[in-house]
């Protein structure tokens, strides 16, 4: 869709900017057409806020920092103190980097925007995703496998039609 020159043109741009500015990074987290699972390992389901986008409900969750780096740490060493789900575990490590630099004050957000196109007003509002990430961790660091694989499977369900998209040509 981008012309080889105009690709290769930002590449180099990119390149030396990150070069001349090595301590730069990224204060934003993209994914298309779905909210990653581990994301909401670092939300509460009471920082939830319903907004009114361009074409319906919008899903939006703000918590303070102090608040989301634990959480995240604490899924990230359940997950370590199983040893079985080392895919998972690097994700939520990279989530954790991310987070490191960032100060006590800064605010995290966790928005649906556009995705909260992909389903019906009934489900975003009724949308407990974030609660079900919450209790799967939860119950794998008390040792409930079933209760967190169905937690967690319900997610997936959930959000399969958003990831399929992702993949979509």
């Amino acid at each position: 869709l981008i012309p080889e020159d105009a690709a290769k043109a930002a590449d180099r741009e990119l390149k030396s900017y990150r070069f001349t500015n090595p301590s730069s990074r990224s204060h934003v987290l993209t994914s298309a057409w779905h909210v990653p699972v581990r994301w909401f390992t670092g939300f509460d389901p009471s920082e939830k806020f319903l907004y009114e986008g361009p074409s319906g409900p919008r899903i939006r969750f703000r918590a303070n920092i102090e608040d989301v780096k634990p959480r995240v740490a604490f899924a990230l060493e359940t997950l370590r103190q199983l040893g079985i789900f080392q895919g998972p575990a690097e994700e939520l490590n990279q989530l954790v980097d991310w987070l490191a630099p960032f100060p006590d004050g800064s605010m995290v957000e966790l928005d649906y925007a556009d995705v909260s196109d992909l389903f019906e007003s009934q489900e975003l509002i009724f949308d407990d995703s974030c609660e079900l990430i919450q209790e799967s961790v939860k119950a794998l660091a008390s040792g409930d496998m079933m209760l967190a694989g169905e937690n967690y499977g319900k997610v997936v369900s959930r959000w399969a039609p958003a990831f399929s998209v992702t993949f979509s040509n």
